[in-house]
């Protein structure tokens, strides 16, 4: 088996027309699966392409396709034109990457990143729409990378668009969401989800018209990656995290994805030379053994971008043949084999109120702190001018509560009212330090 990296998109019409868009050698394919007639059309869409494309459906069946060429250009075909025209949507010389769109109703929306240095370190979130009277194109947040730039992640539930992205703090990548209000056109405030102490990479996220958010990320545990879960409650404007689970053993773990499967909940992943995955039937409480797809080791492999409403499955992508459109990694289980877990305590139910040895509401409110002064070192180092040497002494306290901790450890290990003085003196010195700077970030 062969996992290739190369992206394609699935779309499924309501119709049960299957639509597949693949990247190869600089080259966008299109296969049109007709399910009345059975035929496949196909041909070739862009012969400039780059791997950076993404796409979406809207509600009169009419297929959008945004690409970003080798020139640099992201233009967008359709299928109203049979795509043979296309559309200027961002100069090349903006050097935009890693596309992201949601259709709403006749509407595509666009994501994209622009870097603001020479180094590629620092970029600028894009939100690119056309209501009709011209595109507008949005500066969102700026965001940071250490090596590799994660992907972000728009979806549409109800009048939202969530948006989910990474971005660094202390050094580390952590997992951030915004919201936009279709009706009042407005973005929210960013809120970062995770905090963990470790550095981060993927991401996969599923947010749910019963107001739960769910993730499927990797991080790195001693030199190694494992797959993360976590699941948070949106409330109004905040982001309550009610679950956290450890799904993988410590090794290559890549690509982390989330489906659901009627009602049964499936994260997998690619691990060496083969797809895993572990499934919960009670929404991520519980989870099942570890099982590897045999036909992963014998098969080639792709992961396809999938887009559709018309059946039980809920996914943004799935592992499958690159060839033959199948997907392995999840439902029958009957050519698999059992993975031994290999983590200790990797099978334990997580309890977030039974983990908590101290008063819940207090530990959520030392972690909301903690949170916040992330935030205000990092304004503090772009719009205040303090010693190095302070900044220094405000990020090794802020490091020193936050690194190679989790929830469980945090509380076992670490006395409770030695981290509240610790937080206190933090504050205390950002308040000593900054000028008024709480009411200068009120009237910005």
């Amino acid at each position: 088996m062969a996992f290739f990296n190369q992206p394609s998109l699935i779309i499924h019409e309501e119709s049960g027309h299957l639509y597949n868009f693949a990247y190869r050698n600089n080259q966008i394919t299109y296969n049109h699966f007709q399910k009345e007639r059975r035929k496949i059309k196909e041909k070739i869409i862009n012969h400039k392409a780059t791997k950076d494309f993404d796409g979406g459906i809207n509600s009169y069946g009419e297929i959008y396709l945004i690409c970003r060429n080798i020139d640099n250009r992201i233009i967008l075909l359709s299928s109203h034109r049979d795509y043979t025209h296309s559309r200027l949507i961002v100069e090349g010389e903006k050097n935009a990457e890693n596309l992201s769109a949601c259709v709403v109703g006749d509407d595509i929306h666009i994501f994209y990143l622009t870097p603001l240095d020479r180094e590629h370190k620092k970029y600028r979130i894009n939100h690119c729409y056309d209501l009709g009277d011209g595109w507008i194109n949005q500066e969102l947040d700026t965001i940071n990378k250490i090596d590799l730039l994660n992907p972000i992640h728009s979806t549409v539930i109800g009048d939202e668009i969530y948006l989910l992205y990474y971005d660094v703090i202390l050094g580390l990548e952590q997992i951030f969401i915004k919201a936009y209000n279709l009706k009042s056109k407005v973005w929210s405030d960013s809120i970062q989800l995770t905090i963990g102490g470790n550095r981060k990479l993927y991401l996969d996220g599923l947010i749910r018209e019963n107001g739960k958010i769910q993730l499927a990320y990797c991080e790195y545990i001693e030199g190694n990656l494992i797959v993360k879960y976590q699941e948070y409650k949106i409330d109004g404007n905040n982001y309550k995290k009610i679950k956290e689970k450890d799904i993988s053993n410590p090794g290559n773990c890549q690509f982390p994805t989330l489906i659901y499967h009627g009602k049964v909940l499936w994260i997998c992943w690619v691990e060496y030379n083969y797809v895993a995955s572990r499934y919960s039937e009670d929404n991520g409480n519980t989870w099942s053994d570890a099982y590897l797809w045999n036909e992963s080791k014998t098969e080639d492999i792709v992961r396809h971008k999938y887009i559709s409403n018309i059946n039980n499955n809920i996914l943004n992508y799935s592992f499958g043949n690159a060839y033959n459109l199948s997907f392995i990694g999840f439902g029958n289980l009957k050519n698999t084999k059992i993975i031994p877990i290999k983590r200790k305590g990797l099978d334990n139910k997580v309890d977030i109120d039974r983990e908590l040895s101290i008063d819940k509401e207090e530990n959520i409110k030392l972690w909301d702190r903690l949170n916040k002064l992330e935030r205000d070192i990092i304004l503090l180092r772009n719009q205040i001018m303090i010693p190095s040497e302070k900044v220094r002494f405000l990020e090794e306290e802020i490091k020193s509560l936050t690194q190679n901790q989790n929830t469980e450890k945090f509380v076992e290990e670490r006395d409770f009212s030695n981290i509240e003085k610790r937080l206190l003196k933090i504050e205390s010195f950002l308040l000593q330090n900054t000028r008024g700077f709480k009411s200068f970030k009120i009237n910005k």
